[in-house]
């Protein structure tokens, strides 16, 4: 079912930027829950985690290796901070974000807010996460490599619509700024038992039950962090 759900999830992301668009707006609804003004109420949120590749790699790279093949892949690359202007819906959260930097310019400078869609949402007392992303929390700064979301030819989106991306990868798309932050295996058995809660991962850079996807990771975050540290671009 989970399966199923993440399927939709993405193709309702880019279903809002396609002719169609009311098909997305069948299979959402904007949440009673405020996130972005009560973030505080989700630590209870029981974690279902999608740990599998088939689904999440039909609209994100999961098979990265190097910050250079990153680098590539992203239309943009920037360090921002999540503003109160949160939207939950059905499979997804869309995220208004302040530019902090630019590294990789995609028509965004400093100072700009960009919209960004998070693979994951609260529903029915869960918190549901897509192959290893995890939110942003409301205190954190991120780099980001995004990627813009390809519309059919002839389509003319919104203004809002023309600075929201998606991350690179739900894995390697997203990484802390400065301070680093956890990143531990997540035990299968308390996954299945209902045990892990958000309050035991939102400080996670990423969730998975995989050490060997922690590792790379890590390598990854490295390579990333000496570039940027660097001057980047």
């Amino acid at each position: 079912m989970r399966k199923r759900k993440f399927y939709f999830a993405a193709t309702g992301i880019v279903l809002l930027f396609c002719a169609t668009i009311g098909i997305f707006t069948r299979f959402s609804y904007q949440a009673r829950m405020d996130i972005g003004n009560h973030f505080s109420q989700t630590a209870g949120y029981v974690l279902s985690l999608d740990d599998e590749e088939e689904y999440a790699n039909q609209y994100f790279d999961n098979n990265i290796k190097s910050f250079e093949e990153l680098e590539n892949k992203s239309d943009l690359i920037v360090r921002v901070k999540p503003t109160s202007d949160r939207t939950l819906y059905n499979q997804a959260i869309l995220s208004k974000v302040q530019v902090l930097q630019v590294y990789k310019k995609q028509n965004v400078r400093t100072e700009d807010f960009i919209y960004i869609f998070e693979p994951n949402y609260f529903h029915s007392r869960q918190y549901n996460a897509l192959y290893g992303y995890n939110i942003m929390t409301p205190d954190g700064e991120y780099i980001f490599f995004l990627k813009k979301i390809k519309a059919p030819e002839g389509y003319r989106g919104s203004e809002r619509e023309a600075i929201t991306f998606l991350p690179v990868s739900t894995l390697y798309g997203k990484f802390p700024a400065g301070q680093e932050r956890e990143a531990k295996v997540i035990s299968s058995l308390a996954l299945k038992s209902g045990q892990t809660t958000f309050r035991n991962v939102q400080d996670y850079e990423v969730l998975s039950t995989d050490q060997s996807r922690l590792d790379r990771y890590f390598a990854i975050r490295q390579e990333v962090m000496n570039h940027l540290q660097q001057g980047g671009h």
